[in-house]
């Protein structure tokens, strides 16, 4: 059974605020302990985490590159605890004094964006910066004769070779 407390992402969200740039996530507690509107007799509380805004209807829409965090935090929390989409929640599901994250956001619609393929996010460097980097990490590999030091020097060297589309050696 669904425990509001120990299994769940409630997310909710915070308005105008100075703490961080607009459209930005924060973890809900920020350092103080336990986030004040969930927390059952032992203590044990979820995972949470703030989004920026002001997602009630008429207001801001959820979506864009805030969007796309949101739902990667969701996914990647929920593979970290094997979990599925049943852990979402809203903290709105739990006190009618509030709208987190938003009237403007339905649950249903939120978990509809999980089913939307996941864009595979591909590191970009330049030719000219992995070239750069390359000759830095050449210095390195001239400058020792351990073997173990040299083979990382040439790995690291092919990574940064690959996020440049640059062919590995």
């Amino acid at each position: 059974m669904f425990s509001p407390c120990g299994d769940s992402i409630p997310a909710h969200r915070v308005g105008a605020t100075s703490l961080s740039t607009p459209r930005s996530i924060l973890t809900a507690s920020y350092g103080r302990g336990v986030p004040y509107s969930f927390r059952d007799n032992d203590g044990v509380h979820p995972f949470m985490f703030e989004m920026i805004g002001n997602f009630d209807k008429g207001q801001e829409k959820l979506e864009g590159p805030q969007l796309e965090t949101t739902i990667g935090l969701c996914r990647a929390v929920m593979s970290l605890w094997k979990r599925d989409l049943d852990m979402i929640r809203f903290q709105r599901e739990f006190t009618n004094q509030k709208t987190c994250p938003g009237s403007g956001i339905e649950l249903r619609w939120f978990l509809d964006q999980f089913k939307r393929p996941q864009q595979e996010v591909k590191p970009k460097v330049s030719k000219d910066d992995a070239e750069k980097i390359i000759r830095f990490l050449s210095a390195g590999y001239m400058a020792t004769s351990s073997k173990e030091a040299r083979a990382e020097f040439n790995r690291l060297a092919n990574e940064i070779r690959k996020a440049a589309g640059i062919p590995v050696q």
